[in-house]
């Protein structure tokens, strides 16, 4: 009964055993299939999660990555713009020194070729200066004696022109002195033939003849005026004889007025007035006629004629020869510095062609 019962209590036990087997191995299956599930839950959550912060982490690395691609574009732009700086300017040096060394370069090949033509020209204008002084030189002698003895015919022509009016002045004077000399003297013998009382026809008669005489001897006056060279002496030695004749006239105006003589001989010296004053308008101009006017203004009467002194003759003498080479030479001198000047612009013009 001891072995039912154990053999009841192994195969409880057994039974025991295989139930447990049983349920442990059905936990079991159910605990490996939970964790498995489990397991596979969290294998996705994870991997949700890690996708995720990958994924972040992605966003992160890629806007970092921009931050410094766009930091480093800047920088690469700035470092960029240093660099083109930097090679511009070393550029802009680099051909600001090869502008000044070919600047340079060129001012001194301008400057030597310039020299080179100065001197060149220099030369020339020398050679030619001198061959024109000695040109002019010989111009200038030449025309320096053709002057001289030009101006010494001249010379000689005029002398012996003024030498023959001075001879005809001087001898028209002279007949002019002597005509007064005449007429006061048959001025004097009327005075005397009326004062004595003589015949009334004969005295008119002389009268008659000596108002043609002295017309005929005035008539000469024109001829003394013309002759005269100078202007200023003829209307002096003109203003002259109307001073003479106007004194003249009025002394015998005077002396008719106070002499109570024969009406013949006033009607005589009317004449011979009348003729005077008519000779006188030929030979003067109104204007020298007001002049003599306003000179002679207050005439003082004379009881005779006086006698005209000679009027000296002003004479044109030519320049010397001293003022004539002078003349030369500075025309001679201002020929050259024109030539000289012509020749300067004609050589620059040829210059600035070339």
């Amino acid at each position: 009964m001891e072995g039912a019962i154990n053999e009841h209590k192994q195969t409880h036990t057994f039974e025991c055993e295989r139930r447990l087997d049983a349920a442990l191995k059905a936990s079991q299956d159910t605990f490996e299939a939970t964790t498995n599930l489990q397991t596979e839950w969290i294998e996705r959550r994870l991997n949700a999660k890690l996708n995720a912060a990958v994924e972040r982490e992605s966003k992160n690395l890629q806007f970092a990555q921009q931050d410094n691609l766009m930091k480093q574009e800047q920088k690469l732009q700035g470092q960029a713009a240093k660099l083109a700086k930097t090679y511009a300017d070393s550029i802009e040096d680099r051909l600001h020194q090869k502008l000044d060394s070919a600047i340079l370069a060129a001012s001194l090949h301008t400057h030597t070729e310039f020299e080179e033509r100065f001197v060149g020209m220099t030369n020339k204008l020398k050679y030619d200066q001198v061959a024109l002084k000695q040109d002019l030189r010989d111009d200038i002698q030449t025309n320096a004696a053709k002057l001289e003895t030009k101006f010494q015919s001249q010379l000689r022509d005029f002398q012996a022109a003024s030498t023959t009016d001075n001879n005809n002045l001087n001898h028209q004077i002279a007949q002019l002195n002597a005509a007064t000399d005449r007429l006061n003297t048959r001025l004097s013998a009327v005075e005397n033939q009326a004062a004595e009382g003589k015949d009334f026809t004969c005295n008119n008669t002389d009268t008659d003849g000596l108002t043609k005489k002295v017309l005929n001897r005035v008539t000469s006056v024109p001829v003394t005026s013309a002759t005269i060279v100078d202007p200023v002496t003829d209307i002096t030695t003109t203003s002259y004889e109307y001073q003479h004749l106007s004194g003249r006239q009025i002394d015998v105006q005077s002396r008719g007025n106070t002499d109570s003589g024969d009406p013949a001989v006033l009607t005589a010296l009317n004449q011979i007035n009348l003729g005077i004053q008519a000779l006188l308008r030929k030979q003067l101009t109104p204007s020298k006629l007001q002049r003599t006017a306003d000179k002679t203004t207050t005439p003082v009467p004379s009881r005779r004629i006086t006698r005209r002194p000679a009027v000296p003759q002003k004479i044109n003498r030519p320049p010397k020869r001293n003022a004539l080479l002078t003349t030369a030479r500075d025309a001679a001198m201002k020929q050259i510095k024109d030539r000289a000047t012509k020749h300067e612009k004609k050589l620059r013009s040829e210059n600035g062609r070339m």
